[in-house]
């Protein structure tokens, strides 16, 4: 097996697993997370870069730890995909992101994508923000008078 960048021979098995030698597999990884920056602006709702970052690496540990040894149906390791996002109202609500974000993988050989629901892979229910609390909006009942109690100006005492 040869790289899929460089075309080098391959041996070690993780290398040929992921079909990149480690120098090329580092230098993918780099791009692809250019290639991410220009997808997460185009198509994502992003209230914290930071935290939406950290939000992506932990779903990424998540699907590696779940996938590491399955294949696209092209064959391509599901390692070697791109994990994306984009807002959707039936996504999952997730931290850094304005927005209910769908969560998929991308392969890189043949582009053909897996949402994460169909992973198997742990819930996201953690990931989500804390709930913003909603302002108690119900009117007043007729004739009801907010009462102000002014205290007695204690100076003159």
């Amino acid at each position: 097996m040869i790289c899929r960048r460089c075309s080098r021979p391959l041996t070690d098995p993780q290398s040929v697993a992921r079909r990149y030698g480690p120098a090329c597999w580092k230098k993918v990884r780099v791009e692809d997370e250019r290639d991410y920056q220009d997808w997460l602006t185009e198509h994502t709702t992003i209230t914290d870069a930071g935290t939406a970052a950290e939000t992506i690496r932990e779903i990424w540990k998540r699907v590696l730890a779940q996938t590491s040894d399955r294949t696209c149906s092209c064959g391509e390791p599901l390692e070697s995909s791109d994990l994306l996002t984009f807002d959707h109202g039936d996504g999952a609500r997730l931290k850094g992101f304005g927005q209910p974000q769908w969560v998929f993988l991308r392969c890189p050989e043949c582009q053909h994508e897996l949402t994460y629901g169909k992973l198997g892979a742990d819930p996201l229910d953690d990931l989500a923000p804390p709930p913003v609390p909603v302002p108690d909006t119900t009117p007043a009942p007729p004739g009801h008078q907010d009462t102000i109690v002014e205290e007695p100006d204690r100076g003159s005492q």
